[in-house]
C-alpha cells in the first residue's frame, strides 16, 4: 500500500462499486427535493412521482448515476432509521455474494438480508458504525428518469 493511502490492500485488482444509492432523512421532503433539482440540476424520477400520487412522503433524485432518496424522518417503514441527515448509502455490485464474502474477512457486521418485498437491495447491513448500507446486484436504484442502475 502506497504511504498515506487509505483502505486495506487487496491480493487482486478490482473494480471499485458504484455508490448508487444515497439516503436523507428530513422533515419537509419536498422542499429539499426542490432544492437539489434547482441548485444541483437533479431530476425527479418514475419512483418519486408514483409515491407523490400515492400520498407517501419520500421523494427520489436522479442525476443519470446516482438515486438520492429523500425520506421523511418520521417513518414506520421497516428497517427505517429515525435520525436527521444521512440515513444510509447503497451499492450496486456484481456479485454480492462475492462482497459478503470478502467483507466477512475485514469487519464484523450485524448483517441481515434484505426482505423478499424490499424493491431495491438485496442485502443490507450495519457497518461498524451503525449505519446501513445496502447491496444489491439485481434490483438497484432508478438514478435517472427511467434509468435503472443494475449490475444483472
Amino acid at each position: 500500500m502506497v504511504q498515506g493511502q487509505k483502505g486495506s490492500p487487496r491480493k487482486k485488482e478490482r473494480r471499485l462499486p458504484g455508490v448508487g444509492h444515497v439516503v436523507y432523512n428530513t422533515l419537509d421532503t419536498e422542499r429539499m427535493l426542490e432544492f437539489y433539482c434547482e441548485v444541483f440540476g437533479l431530476r425527479e424520477v418514475t419512483v418519486s412521482k408514483l409515491y407523490r400520487q400515492q400520498g407517501k412522503p419520500g421523494r427520489f433524485a436522479g442525476d443519470g448515476f446516482t438515486n438520492l432518496a429523500i425520506l421523511t424522518h418520521y417513518s414506520n417503514s421497516p428497517g427505517h432509521q429515525p435520525k436527521f441527515g444521512f440515513n444510509h448509502i447503497g451499492f450496486v455490485v456484481p456479485n454480492v455474494e462475492a462482497v459478503l464474502d470478502e467483507m466477512r474477512g475485514v469487519v464484523t457486521v450485524n448483517e441481515r438480508a434484505g426482505a423478499a418485498d424490499w424493491p431495491y437491495a438485496e442485502w443490507r447491513f450495519t457497518d461498524p458504525f451503525g449505519n446501513y448500507v445496502d447491496l444489491s446486484e439485481g434490483k438497484g436504484w432508478e438514478i435517472d428518469v427511467g434509468k435503472w442502475d443494475r449490475a444483472a
